[in-house]
């Protein structure tokens, strides 16, 4: 039963090198990793309630039609439930958390046929568990987004999730939210504190670490163009364009082999215990 699980992990991997390319967005709980994905999308999706509130990894991609898949845990009946988007906070408040593995969010987005995003819990978040799931996005990303709050950048619980990040070797950008709320010098410490603590970790940022402000962004993406100007949101989107989706191959090939090699080290640990 083991070996058929590598087995089907294997054909899984096949089948994904199909997909668009996946950003995690991680962070921990109020760096606004909400706006920023409704920033990053160009739709305040927020009041449909399809943003987590639960300690539960939710998928965003691209569909015809707006639907949302609630997947539970192993053992679980039914094995998941399909809900129309609109319904989906009322459906997970009727559900025991606990069984709950991760929801899919299908919507037809332009921006959601060339990437696929995976929003996280944030992690130093009262539940343990958010912080699982924040790590284990790793896994399943072919880059990492990590925000980080510019009136309190890169504090220690930040750099120990970061260990996470260089273990599981997915590449991360580093993105310093709510940059509006500084003074320029001060957004400029705050930078050179940021470029610090990478060297310290000893992870490199896949590009040079960026300022924004997601809620100035979104802004601009519903309409308010001085709002744009000023959201620093010109540099996320060249980064998006010419460093991650116009390398999404490599990206993907990376996370693929990434995820293969776990799969051989699975298959020899259990020859090693079968030949014991």
């Amino acid at each position: 039963a083991r070996h058929l699980e590598s087995v089907a992990a294997i054909a899984d991997l096949s089948a994904e090198r199909a997909r668009p390319v996946r950003l995690a967005i991680v962070g921990e709980f109020n760096a606004g990793k909400s706006t920023f994905i409704n920033a990053l999308i160009g739709a305040d999706i927020a009041p449909t309630g399809v943003l987590p509130t639960t300690a539960t990894l939710h998928h965003l991609r691209w569909a015809p039609d707006p639907i949302a898949r609630i997947q539970f845990i192993a053992g679980h009946e039914p094995a998941e439930r399909i809900v129309p988007l609109g319904d989906l906070r009322a459906t997970l408040e009727s559900l025991d958390a606990a069984t709950l593995r991760r929801v899919e969010l299908h919507m037809p987005l332009p921006f959601l046929v060339r990437v696929e995003i995976l929003d996280t819990p944030g992690f130093n978040a009262p539940d343990s568990h958010h912080a699982a799931v924040a790590r284990g996005a790793f896994e399943e990303a072919d880059v990492a987004l990590w925000l980080l709050d510019a009136t309190q950048a890169m504090k220690a619980s930040e750099r120990a999730v970061l260990d996470e990040a260089k273990r599981a070797r997915v590449p991360v950008q580093m993105l310093v939210n709510k940059a509006d709320r500084l003074t320029p010098a001060d957004l400029t410490r705050v930078m050179a504190s940021v470029d610090l603590a990478l060297i310290e970790t000893g992870i490199p940022s896949w590009s040079t670490p960026l300022a924004l402000s997601a809620k100035k962004a979104l802004a601009g993406k519903l309409g308010d163009a001085e709002a744009l100007e000023a959201s620093g949101w010109a540099a996320v989107q060249t980064l998006l364009d010419e460093r991650i989706v116009a390398r999404s191959g490599e990206l993907k090939e990376r996370a693929l082999r990434r995820r293969a090699s776990r799969v051989v080290s699975r298959l020899a640990s259990q020859a090693s215990a079968a030949a014991d």
